[in-house]
């Protein structure tokens, strides 16, 4: 059975209790912490509202376990998708426009040179 993943990711979203009840991890201050990433793309959630980042990284997590991708925080609301390589990079970018919370996410290709600000 095909999930379409695009229609499940429009209408998730969090309680105010569970948004109340989640932790948030520390975040990179520097982008250069991640200078080993061969293949990776930065993504920033694009939303008024402050975005938890542990529980972004555990749903994205989850969602993308195919592709083997790992997630960290940069700082408040931009992660960085590490894959391993060009395929599973491929395979993420073409699963399609990705939201969070009902908020859309910018995804743009990780370079080593990247502005956190860009």
């Amino acid at each position: 059975m095909a999930v379409n993943l695009q229609a499940l990711m429009a209408n998730l979203s969090f309680t105010g209790a569970e948004k109340a009840a989640l932790l948030d991890v520390a975040h990179s201050d520097e982008i250069s912490m991640a200078t080993d990433v061969k293949y990776g793309l930065v993504g920033k959630v694009l939303s008024p509202r402050l975005i938890n980042d542990t529980t972004f990284i555990r749903v994205f997590s989850n969602i993308m376990a195919e592709e083997k991708v790992e997630i960290m925080a940069l700082k408040p609301g931009v992660f960085l998708f590490k894959v391993p390589s060009e395929v599973h990079l491929k395979n993420v970018i073409k699963r399609g426009s990705w939201l969070f919370d009902g908020e859309p996410i910018a995804m743009t290709m990780f370079r080593p040179s990247l502005s956190l600000d860009e």
